[in-house]
Protein backbone atom coordinates (compact mmCIF):
# COMPACT_ATOMS: atom_id res chain seq x y z
CA UNK A 1 0.00 0.00 0.00
CA UNK A 2 2.24 2.72 1.04
CA UNK A 3 4.85 1.69 -2.36
CA UNK A 4 1.42 3.02 -4.27
CA UNK A 5 0.73 6.06 -2.47
CA UNK A 6 4.75 6.84 -2.83
CA UNK A 7 4.80 6.00 -6.43
CA UNK A 8 1.81 7.90 -6.52
CA UNK A 9 3.49 10.94 -4.93
CA UNK A 10 6.78 10.61 -7.02
CA UNK A 11 4.85 10.89 -10.41
CA UNK A 12 3.12 14.04 -8.87
CA UNK A 13 6.19 15.66 -7.93
CA UNK A 14 7.42 14.90 -11.22
CA UNK A 15 4.42 16.19 -13.14
CA UNK A 16 4.90 19.47 -11.09
CA UNK A 17 8.20 20.43 -11.91
CA UNK A 18 7.79 19.99 -15.41
CA UNK A 19 5.07 22.40 -16.04
CA UNK A 20 5.69 25.67 -16.71
CA UNK A 21 6.54 28.44 -14.14
CA UNK A 22 5.91 32.13 -14.90
CA UNK A 23 9.54 33.12 -12.92
CA UNK A 24 7.94 36.88 -13.79
CA UNK A 25 4.64 38.41 -14.81
CA UNK A 26 6.83 41.77 -15.60
CA UNK A 27 6.29 41.18 -19.58
CA UNK A 28 2.11 40.70 -18.94
CA UNK A 29 0.67 43.77 -19.60
CA UNK A 30 -0.83 45.68 -16.35
CA UNK A 31 -4.10 45.45 -17.38
CA UNK A 32 -4.43 41.78 -18.04
CA UNK A 33 -2.87 41.32 -14.52
CA UNK A 34 -5.40 43.89 -13.27
CA UNK A 35 -8.00 41.86 -14.84
CA UNK A 36 -6.64 38.51 -13.49
CA UNK A 37 -6.44 40.12 -10.00
CA UNK A 38 -10.50 41.69 -10.57
CA UNK A 39 -11.36 38.11 -10.93
CA UNK A 40 -9.22 36.38 -8.19
CA UNK A 41 -11.28 38.74 -6.05
CA UNK A 42 -14.98 37.98 -7.35
CA UNK A 43 -14.19 34.15 -7.19
CA UNK A 44 -13.57 34.85 -3.21
CA UNK A 45 -9.95 34.15 -3.10
CA UNK A 46 -9.32 33.88 0.55
CA UNK A 47 -8.55 30.57 3.16
CA UNK A 48 -11.25 27.76 2.87
CA UNK A 49 -12.74 28.69 -0.05
CA UNK A 50 -13.16 26.63 -3.12
CA UNK A 51 -10.43 28.83 -5.51
CA UNK A 52 -7.93 29.28 -2.35
CA UNK A 53 -7.79 25.71 -1.62
CA UNK A 54 -7.46 24.68 -5.05
CA UNK A 55 -4.48 27.14 -6.13
CA UNK A 56 -7.11 28.46 -8.75
CA UNK A 57 -7.57 32.13 -8.26
CA UNK A 58 -10.13 32.07 -11.49
CA UNK A 59 -11.94 29.51 -10.56
CA UNK A 60 -10.95 28.18 -14.01
CA UNK A 61 -12.90 24.94 -14.64
CA UNK A 62 -13.42 22.16 -17.30
CA UNK A 63 -15.61 21.97 -19.81
CA UNK A 64 -16.53 17.95 -19.80
CA UNK A 65 -15.62 17.30 -16.07
CA UNK A 66 -12.72 15.29 -17.13
CA UNK A 67 -8.97 16.36 -16.80
CA UNK A 68 -6.92 14.43 -19.90
CA UNK A 69 -3.28 15.91 -21.09
CA UNK A 70 -4.93 17.46 -23.78
CA UNK A 71 -6.54 20.43 -21.53
CA UNK A 72 -4.10 23.32 -21.64
CA UNK A 73 -4.55 24.03 -17.81
CA UNK A 74 -2.69 20.80 -17.02
CA UNK A 75 0.39 22.34 -18.80
CA UNK A 76 0.67 24.89 -16.43
CA UNK A 77 0.37 22.85 -13.38
CA UNK A 78 -3.45 21.59 -12.98
CA UNK A 79 -3.39 17.72 -11.78
CA UNK A 80 -6.85 16.86 -10.70
CA UNK A 81 -10.21 18.21 -10.81
CA UNK A 82 -12.30 18.65 -7.83
CA UNK A 83 -15.77 17.20 -7.56
CA UNK A 84 -17.38 20.04 -8.95
CA UNK A 85 -14.73 19.99 -11.83
CA UNK A 86 -12.94 22.92 -10.90
CA UNK A 87 -9.01 22.80 -11.99
CA UNK A 88 -6.74 21.81 -8.78
CA UNK A 89 -3.19 23.19 -9.52
CA UNK A 90 0.14 22.49 -7.27
CA UNK A 91 0.54 26.32 -6.37
CA UNK A 92 -1.17 29.38 -6.45
CA UNK A 93 1.40 30.47 -8.78
CA UNK A 94 0.28 28.30 -11.55
CA UNK A 95 -3.36 28.71 -10.74
CA UNK A 96 -2.57 32.73 -11.40
CA UNK A 97 -0.52 32.44 -14.53
CA UNK A 98 -2.92 29.93 -16.43
CA UNK A 99 -5.89 32.41 -15.70
CA UNK A 100 -3.57 35.17 -17.01
CA UNK A 101 -2.25 32.82 -20.29
CA UNK A 102 -5.73 32.52 -20.58
CA UNK A 103 -6.60 36.58 -20.66
CA UNK A 104 -3.94 36.62 -23.03
CA UNK A 105 -5.40 34.68 -25.07
CA UNK A 106 -8.88 35.69 -25.87
CA UNK A 107 -7.60 38.91 -25.53
CA UNK A 108 -4.94 38.17 -28.72
CA UNK A 109 -7.55 35.93 -30.68
CA UNK A 110 -10.81 38.45 -29.67
CA UNK A 111 -9.60 42.38 -29.14
CA UNK A 112 -13.18 43.64 -30.58
CA UNK A 113 -14.78 41.90 -27.70
CA UNK A 114 -16.15 43.89 -25.11
CA UNK A 115 -15.36 43.41 -21.19
CA UNK A 116 -18.98 41.55 -20.85
CA UNK A 117 -18.81 39.53 -24.28
CA UNK A 118 -15.02 38.12 -21.87
CA UNK A 119 -16.95 37.28 -18.92
CA UNK A 120 -20.29 35.85 -21.35
CA UNK A 121 -17.54 33.60 -22.07
CA UNK A 122 -15.66 33.33 -19.13
CA UNK A 123 -18.47 33.01 -16.51
CA UNK A 124 -21.87 32.55 -18.89
CA UNK A 125 -25.31 33.35 -17.57
CA UNK A 126 -26.24 29.58 -16.99
CA UNK A 127 -23.76 29.48 -14.25
CA UNK A 128 -23.50 33.24 -12.98
CA UNK A 129 -24.68 36.92 -13.17
CA UNK A 130 -22.47 37.30 -15.90
CA UNK A 131 -23.59 41.22 -15.58
CA UNK A 132 -22.56 41.87 -11.98
CA UNK A 133 -19.49 39.97 -12.75
CA UNK A 134 -18.51 42.09 -15.79
CA UNK A 135 -19.06 45.10 -13.86
CA UNK A 136 -17.28 44.22 -10.78
CA UNK A 137 -14.57 43.40 -13.15
CA UNK A 138 -14.94 46.80 -15.38
CA UNK A 139 -14.94 48.80 -12.14
CA UNK A 140 -11.92 47.18 -10.91
CA UNK A 141 -9.84 48.33 -13.82
CA UNK A 142 -10.94 51.47 -14.23
CA UNK A 143 -13.14 50.59 -17.34
CA UNK A 144 -16.52 50.47 -18.63
CA UNK A 145 -18.15 46.87 -19.33
CA UNK A 146 -18.32 48.15 -23.14
CA UNK A 147 -14.45 48.71 -23.54
CA UNK A 148 -12.98 46.24 -25.87
CA UNK A 149 -10.52 43.91 -24.88
CA UNK A 150 -8.22 45.44 -27.49
CA UNK A 151 -8.45 49.04 -25.98
CA UNK A 152 -7.29 47.58 -22.64
CA UNK A 153 -3.54 46.60 -23.60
Amino acid sequence: MWLLFLAGAAALVIYLLRAPVVKSLESVPGSILALANAIKIFEGWYPGSRAYRNNNPGNLKDADGRLTTKDWPTQWGAYKLDDKGFYIFGTVEQGFAALVHLLQVRVRQHPEWTILDLFFSYAPPSENDTQRYAAFVAQHVGADVNTKLGELV
